[in-house]
C-alpha cells in the first residue's frame, strides 16, 4: 500500500518524482538524524495516536514502511510494508516524515537515492 502523505489523510497516496535511480543495496546505507538507540525515545515523545480506554481496546503492533531517502536526505514516497490500521499506519509514516534530514546512502563514492524499511512499534 503506497501511502504518501499529503495535508489531507483522506487523501494519503501520491508518489514523489525522485531523480535518478532508486538503490536497494549501497556501499553505504543512508543514515538517521538520530541514533537508533534513541528511535524508540524520539517515537514514543512525538507519537500521537488514540490509546483506548482499556488496553485490550489499544492496537499494538509493529507497522513496517518502507521509504525513499534522497540524495538531499528528505524521506519521500512511504509505502506501508506490513500495517496494523489506518490511523496507526499513518502516524507510522507521520513520525518518520517529521525527522529531520537523513545523511544519504553513497555508492562507488557517490551520493544516490536509498529505499529503506523502518520498523515502527507501537506499545502501551
Amino acid at each position: 500500500m503506497k501511502v504518501s502523505i499529503t495535508e489531507s489523510e483522506d487523501d494519503m497516496l501520491i508518489e514523489v518524482p525522485v531523480e535518478g535511480p532508486v538503490f536497494y543495496a549501497v556501499e553505504n546505507q543512508a543514515q538517521p538524524p538520530i541514533p537508533r538507540e534513541s528511535f524508540t525515545k524520539y517515537f514514543h515523545k512525538n507519537a500521537q495516536y488514540a490509546k483506548k480506554n482499556s488496553p485490550e481496546e489499544t492496537p499494538v503492533g509493529t507497522v513496517f514502511v518502507k521509504f525513499v531517502v534522497t540524495t538531499d536526505g528528505s524521506l519521500v514516497n512511504f509505502e506501508i510494508m506490513k500495517g496494523i490500521n489506518k490511523e496507526l499506519n499513518l502516524e507510522a509514516v507521520r513520525l518518520i516524515r517529521n525527522m529531520p534530514k537523513w545523511k544519504p546512502a553513497t555508492q562507488n563514492g557517490k551520493v544516490v537515492n536509498s529505499s529503506y524499511v523502518l520498523p515502527i512499534a507501537f506499545r502501551l
